[in-house]
């Protein structure tokens, strides 16, 4: 597929949104977004880092969060999805788990583990309801009627393909999807999308980074081309590509680039399927 232009870049793709919301100089905005997330008012937050590296214990896959927030008393996990992916339900009870880790110390109680949210904004309706948001908690559910418990422990999937446009919410969504400012918030945005565009080391910075994916992707099936003749296998071919895609994981973790950007980018410039990167991300773990 054709790959992305820099000045063609939207609030949506997962370069674009961590380099806005990852900015401090950014945090009010960030702090409104995450208010309409939550449905409610947030006294102060602190930006961890975005694209932030953690490993819930050493030998274990790590994660590589879009953007960590402290606020409150509470930590939220926000991930960019413009893939709808069957194991998402899953990866948020990784990423849960993985955050409760991180935040109890030593020494600490688990009583002191402080609420967390794992937000999922979506560019498609994960759950087919037609919900713009859906809410999910830990519930007692053999009894009449479900009873939800006091964990801590929430997961958000914002729905922005159906937004209702007639809230600060449905029209923040619909901004994601379309790019098209409708108010104050929206506004405010995409000035920061725009300047963003002509920051010529953020320009640099995603350059450089398509520059090393054409690499890999050329390089890739030169390798597996040549080891494939050279063997008379497809095996051959197998190995020469694994062995890129190996390289190019890696240097896109050292561009700090999201696990969730790097495998779309597996999958959409590689045709690599589900099971071949859970395989190869598997190899490259994380530091």
């Amino acid at each position: 597929m054709k790959k992305i232009d820099f000045d063609a870049l939207t609030i949506a793709d997962d370069f674009m949104f961590s380099t806005i919301f990852g900015n401090p100089d950014n945090i009010d905005l960030t702090k409104r977004v995450l208010e309409l997330f939550l449905g409610r008012k947030i006294c102060a937050i602190h930006l961890k880092e975005s694209q932030a590296a953690v490993r819930a214990q050493p030998g274990a896959r790590g994660v590589r969060f879009d953007l960590l927030i402290m606020a409150d008393g509470f930590w939220a996990d926000l991930e960019m999805q413009t893939v709808s992916r069957k194991d998402l339900l899953k990866r948020a009870r990784y990423y849960h788990s993985t955050m409760n880790v991180y935040n109890l110390k030593e020494g600490q109680k688990v009583g002191e583990l402080p609420d967390a949210y794992v937000i999922f904004i979506c560019m498609f309706d994960f759950f087919g309801l037609k919900m713009e948001k859906y809410v999910i908690r830990p519930s007692i559910i053999n009894i009449p009627y479900p009873l939800e418990v006091e964990s801590g422990s929430t997961t958000i999937f914002v729905n922005a393909e159906n937004p209702n446009r007639d809230e600060e919410l449905g029209r923040l969504l619909e901004y994601f999807v379309n790019s098209v400012p409708t108010d104050g918030l929206t506004e405010e945005l995409n000035k920061k999308v725009i300047e963003a565009r002509k920051n010529v080391e953020i320009r640099r910075a995603y350059m450089t980074l398509q520059e090393k994916m054409d690499d890999a992707r050329e390089e890739g099936f030169t390798e597996g081309k040549a080891e494939g003749k050279a063997e008379g296998k497809a095996e051959g071919i197998t190995k020469g590509r694994a062995d890129t895609l190996r390289q190019y994981i890696a240097e896109c973790r050292k561009q700090e680039i999201s696990e969730e950007e790097i495998g779309r980018n597996l999958s959409v410039y590689f045709n690599a399927q589900d099971a071949e990167i859970e395989m190869l991300m598997q190899d490259e773990k994380v530091s």
